[in-house]
């Protein structure tokens, strides 16, 4: 059996626990485009979006008896390069679906092409654009041009691509020299642009045929709210406008960290330290450890960086290590909610009551269960930063 544009109504559920609670009939739509040409016959597809410089990646699987006569297994087998366009939402005419009125979830290339003849069906896999600069290696190091700049240079070399840029100042030689980076010919493009966003502290992503390369954009004015009820008197089961929800903690983080820098000075001969935050938070009292009340980690940094330089860079590892401390995984039906937008959880009664910020958010349509998506999100506890 196969899905299309007319084969997804369900009844939406919402399942907590063991109780599910039967609400309006979604009407979601997908299409599925090859190089940039509708083709029906899919039986399902996924796709994931990240936000930590890697590619989003996508999978479909069609039906070989559904395909059109022009798009057969013969075809495929002929195929040296395949773009994918993956598109849903929830169309306002839901038995004749307007592509305009449907989302954009990934633009990509097909990397593997994969039949199985036993069941009759071939599955697709691939990567968003991202990987044009995965494959692609540097041949130069580009020292004489900003990071914006070298930025736009490399997706010029990508027709069709555009780069959508905030403009920077500071030349990335200077970058190089003060790392003692060396970006070898066998490195990618991407590693490269990944490097100078980081210098930058720029987010770095592609969306469809666009390249972003801007400082953080991640929305926490409007967040994403995930909600949760508690069972009582009233409701004999708990609520919630999802299907599970879990959470983690990491208690080496939780129970306070330091994080301290140190660069070498090559003209006085003592290295310049910084430690952040400057006076760590310890256990409260009675909460002693016998590993200790902070869990320190050091790091070593090329020479010459001045201390505001080892301070920021103190801090920028601290804020990496502890946004891993609160984990946040969802299951719920699927929208059109950005991997960069933030997620609040509300209703649990604890401190996994905050906001999170995307990682991961996967996606799914099938004839089986209808559309639903999976959010992966992390932040530090409110109760672990330098200002509680």
């Amino acid at each position: 059996m196969t899905i299309d544009e007319d084969s997804v109504d369900s009844v939406e559920t919402v399942s907590v626990s063991g109780a599910t609670t039967r609400q309006s009939v979604r009407r979601p739509r997908g299409i599925v485009r090859l190089n940039d040409s509708q083709i029906p016959g899919w039986i399902d597809w996924t796709v994931s979006s990240n936000t930590f410089y890697e590619a989003d990646t996508f999978r479909i699987t069609f039906a070989l008896s559904a395909l059109p006569a022009t798009n057969d297994l013969n075809w495929f087998s002929t195929q040296t390069e395949l773009f994918v366009e993956i598109l849903a939402g929830f169309p306002t005419d839901a038995d004749n679906p307007d592509p305009s009125e449907l989302t954009s979830l990934i633009y990509g290339r097909v990397d593997d092409v994969e039949p199985d003849m036993l069941e009759q069906v071939i599955t697709l896999t691939g990567r968003d654009l991202t990987a044009a600069f995965i494959d692609s290696k540097i041949t130069d190091q580009y020292v004489n041009q900003t990071s914006s700049q070298i930025v736009q240079t490399l997706v010029a070399k990508h027709a069709g691509l555009e780069a959508v840029v905030t403009p920077t100042k500071t030349k990335a030689g200077t970058y190089y020299q003060r790392d003692q980076v060396q970006l070898q010919a066998g490195r990618s493009e991407w590693d490269l642009m990944a490097y100078l966003a980081r210098q930058e502290a720029y987010e770095l992503y592609v969306s469809g045929k666009q390249v972003f390369f801007q400082p953080n954009s991640i929305d926490e004015a409007d967040p994403y709210d995930i909600v949760w009820q508690p069972p009582n008197d009233v409701v004999g089961n708990p609520v919630a406008n999802v299907i599970d929800l879990k959470f983690s903690r990491s208690l080496t983080v939780a129970k306070g960290i330091t994080v301290t820098a140190r660069s070498p000075n090559r003209k006085t001969g003592r290295p310049t330290v910084q430690s952040y935050p400057s006076n760590p938070k310890a256990i409260q009292a009675g909460k002693a450890s016998p590993f200790g009340s902070v869990q320190t980690y050091y790091f070593n940094m090329a020479a010459d960086h001045t201390p505001t330089e080892v301070e920021s860079f103190a801090k920028a590892m601290y804020d990496a290590i502890v946004s891993h401390e609160m984990k946040m995984h969802a299951r719920l039906p699927a929208d059109s909610l950005s991997a960069r937008r933030a997620v609040r959880v509300q209703g649990t009664g604890s401190r996994w009551d905050q906001t999170y910020f995307p990682r991961l958010i996967t996606r799914e349509m099938s004839l089986d269960f209808g559309y639903e998506m999976t959010i992966d999100a992390q932040n530090v506890s409110p109760d672990n930063s330098p200002e509680s």
